[in-house]
């Protein structure tokens, strides 16, 4: 199970419950096309009722950092997660699920990472140039969203836009004609959108691995140069550093 809990004062419980029913809607759908089971995403209003060493993604106003959308980790040995509403709000977002960044597609990227890989350890190998590409669910296809039918408890139809992500075919080098991702954008495995971007790992000096961040053409600056300091990729690129120490 994954929860979702709302600390931010940008955005209101019942939206992060709509998000939650959204995230869940759209683990369903992963879960066969990557042969996982999905998990819940349950929405919380109380995190103390969170149950122990549960998985969380929680909604905040600000980062860490000024200017990070979101990231995860862990803590305490328990995969975790943070959706910050600020920097979305800066960047054109007006709401939850609107504008380039809005809070519910950070959430549902987040969510799905935590699911594919929780504890940011896998790495897929490309025999085309002998590289090792991190296994991140929405990274290459980041900037990319489609909408999510949800239903409050009202009956109302919301649509809540959710992150594209790629599918196990991405990953496989030897891949031909497939589908590559959920919206079918991508025309070949180990290759990303205009606004995405992918964590490489390469041989250097003196046969030492060097982990790379690789991004689009149109990756916005201002997400950039926070990539390498902060969540999963601060990340790996850490773990790699102190690998090769």
């Amino acid at each position: 199970m994954i929860a979702l809990v709302n600390k931010s004062s940008q955005v209101a419980n019942d939206e992060v419950a709509l998000i939650a029913q959204a995230c869940a809607a759209q683990l369903a759908g992963a879960g066969p096309r990557w042969q996982k089971n999905a998990e819940a995403v349950i929405f919380y209003a109380d995190p103390a009722q969170v149950p122990p060493r549960t998985k969380t993604i929680t909604f905040m106003d600000n980062a860490d950092q000024a200017g990070v959308l979101g990231w995860h980790s862990e803590e305490n040995g328990v995969p975790m997660g943070r959706v910050f509403t600020e920097p979305s709000f800066a960047h054109g977002s007006t709401n939850a699920f609107n504008g380039p960044y809005p809070p519910s597609t950070t959430a549902s990227h987040e969510v799905l990472e935590l699911w594919g890989d929780p504890d940011t350890q896998l790495y897929a190998y490309n025999y085309g140039d002998g590289k090792l590409y991190a296994v991140e669910l929405c990274d290459s296809v980041e900037s990319d969203s489609y909408l999510v039918n949800v239903y409050d408890k009202a009956g109302t139809l919301h649509k809540i836009p959710c992150s594209n992500y790629v599918l196990p075919s991405f990953f496989d080098a030897t891949a031909l004609n497939a589908p590559y991702d959920r919206l079918g954008k991508l025309t070949a495995p180990f290759t990303m959108t205009r606004g995405g971007y992918m964590i490489v790992l390469t041989a250097g000096s003196e046969s030492q691995v060097q982990a790379e961040p690789i991004y689009g053409d149109e990756y916005p600056d201002w997400k950039k140069e926070l990539k390498s300091e902060y969540g999963r990729t601060a990340q790996r690129i850490q773990a790699v550093v102190a690998l090769g120490s």
